[in-house]
């Protein structure tokens, strides 16, 4: 499947928010936020952490309808090491790669429904984290 975006970022469960919102009372929809979700895909966690992220999208598209989901917005921090590196000058071994496959699996649940959604990329995503972590970054 195809990730459908407007930009990157993701979430945990416990944070995630489904917020009913009333245009009219006879018009009720939800947005859903997904926040931060870099813990769930970072490659140095047990693979089984990236089933909570996967459980959120796939409550969000197994509950749509009932929800009257309009739309989901992630925001922010999509993978823990969007450079790819653990901050060991010359180390390529966490490979963001990974860290994105994680993401996508959970992504392309609700990319199947149909149900629009926006991503928003964070620090994380696109932050070269080896740079930071040495001092040579602000």
């Amino acid at each position: 499947m195809r990730l459908r975006s407007l930009a990157l970022a993701l979430a945990p469960f416990s944070a995630m928010a489904a917020l009913p919102v009333a245009a009219h009372a006879d018009s009720i929809f939800t947005i859903a936020v997904i926040p931060d979700t870099q813990n769930y895909t970072d490659i140095t966690k047990p693979a089984g952490s990236n089933a909570v992220f996967t459980a959120e999208t796939q409550y969000l598209a197994d509950n749509r309808t009932s929800l009257n989901l309009a739309f989901t917005t992630f925001v922010g921090d999509i993978v823990q090491h969007g450079d790819g590196t653990n901050g060991t000058p010359g180390n390529t071994s966490w490979g963001a790669g990974a860290e994105w496959a994680r993401a996508r699996q959970a992504v392309d649940i609700l990319a199947q429904t149909g149900l629009p959604f926006g991503m928003t990329p964070g620090n994380h995503d696109y932050w070269p984290e080896s740079l930071k972590m040495r001092g040579k970054a602000a």
